[in-house]
């Protein structure tokens, strides 16, 4: 149970705040995600006043997989929970069982760490009203049980009311816009739980398709950070479907960013907003933008950029050093390897869990990762997440990867 106590807010900053809601430990773009998040922060433009996560993790560690970036970041005191809803298909991870083995966290495996709904509940109570931006990354299990959940000793509302009292906006990064079809986030565990959230919300709503972050391909720049930062460690060893090196050479799909940048910085000159119309989501998670009504609470946005000016975006975010950073800090792990946290320098060879090996050598550009993974535990999940699953009957699939996901062989993007 969070003590209400704990929760605080600030009410002399007009940076957003923001609530994190992620299935981190599946794919690269969530700990990236993350990252931006706290780089926001640290630009005043933003405050982080909790995470929470709705995957079931195969490795069992997404709050410490959180609680690995928070503290990196020099804020290891954000209330993190996870989800307690306990019929998920379970997501495999590339980087989440071995992450938390590496940086510095205190959190315990995901059995341990309070429950999403108590962490939402007791941070809304304590927030302005009409104040809080909540950025969906993931499955919406957590809202739907947020907006199920009784009065406790945290506020005498309702989910529902406590939602519509505190929450300003909810940044949604599922469906596909304005193409029909069937999108990982919404589909794949509990839709009936997308189709409730989405019918149900009782505030603004603003969906950034699967069609954004398709084939835009960030974080590269992470080369050229210290190996002694653990958003470098995950793109490194993260391997999508159409990553045949890793994350960090080849880049990744981003999904999660432009709904945190959006959610900050609104539009700019990166965005036009379609509200004319809303999103209809069957009882399977497939989802269709209708026109032949309107909801005041539904609007989904369009790139007006070529994905060159995101990716720039995303990347400087990605790679901005925290501030505040102790710099007689060291980074030690279970295998005895100390990295200065500004220069990278380092020595040591990793022997961790799944046959995994990493050997870090002095300076910022000679490491060298070598792997031989346990496809049981990597690719479960990650070679397909946010992409759309089956969205064009008309069109021929192509099969990609090892799992064997029905994916069409189309740029979304082009074709909208």
């Amino acid at each position: 149970m969070i003590d209400p106590e704990m929760v605080t807010t600030s009410s002399t900053s007009n940076a957003v705040k923001l609530i994190y809601d992620t299935d981190i430990s599946n794919d690269a773009d969530d700990v990236s995600a993350l990252a931006m998040i706290h780089a926001l922060v640290d630009n005043g433009e933003a405050e982080l006043l909790a995470v929470v996560t709705n995957s079931n993790a195969r490795s069992d560690r997404t709050a410490s997989t959180v609680d690995v970036i928070n503290t990196y970041y020099n804020r290891p005191n954000i209330p993190i929970g996870v989800t307690k809803v306990t019929d998920l298909q379970e997501d495999g991870s590339w980087y989440g069982h071995n992450l938390y083995k590496m940086f510095p966290q205190d959190t315990p495996n995901d059995e341990q760490v309070a429950d999403a709904v108590d962490v939402l509940r007791a941070t809304l109570a304590a927030a302005e009203d009409n104040s809080i931006s909540y950025i969906q990354a993931g499955y919406p299990i957590n809202m739907a049980s947020l907006l199920r959940s009784e009065p406790d000793e945290h506020s005498s509302l309702n989910g529902i009311d406590l939602v519509r009292q505190k929450v300003k906006v909810v940044v949604m990064m599922g469906g596909q816009y304005p193409h029909p079809g069937t999108e990982w986030n919404f589909s794949r565990n509990r839709p009936q739980d997308t189709k409730y959230v989405v019918d149900t919300w009782p505030t603004r709503m603003v969906f950034a398709g699967s069609e954004i972050g398709w084939r835009m391909y960030s974080g590269t720049s992470l080369q050229n950070v210290p190996v002694s930062n653990p958003v470098r460690y995950t793109y490194e060893v993260f391997k999508g479907f159409d990553t045949p090196n890793n994350a960090i050479t080849d880049g990744f799909h981003s999904w999660d960013p432009p709904a945190v940048l959006w959610a900050v910085r609104g539009d700019q000159d990166l965005w036009t907003r379609i509200n004319e119309g809303f999103n209809q989501v069957n009882d399977d998670g497939s989802s269709q933008w209708q026109t032949w009504r309107d909801d005041d609470r539904h609007e989904y946005l369009v790139k007006t950029q070529d994905d060159s000016v995101y990716i720039d975006i995303f990347d400087e975010l990605y790679i901005r050093p925290p501030i505040n950073i102790d710099d007689s800090l060291a980074i030690q792990t279970e295998s005895n390897l100390v990295v200065d946290p500004f220069t990278g320098a380092g020595s040591k060879e990793l022997s961790l869990d799944n046959n995994f090996t990493v050997t870090y050598s002095l300076g910022l550009s000679s490491q060298e990762i070598s792997n031989s993974l346990d496809f049981s535990w990597g690719v479960t999940s990650s070679e397909v997440s946010e992409l759309i699953l089956n969205s064009f009957s008309n069109i021929e699939p192509t099969i990609f990867g090892s799992n064997m996901q029905v994916i069409p062989e189309i740029d979304l993007i082009d074709d909208i």
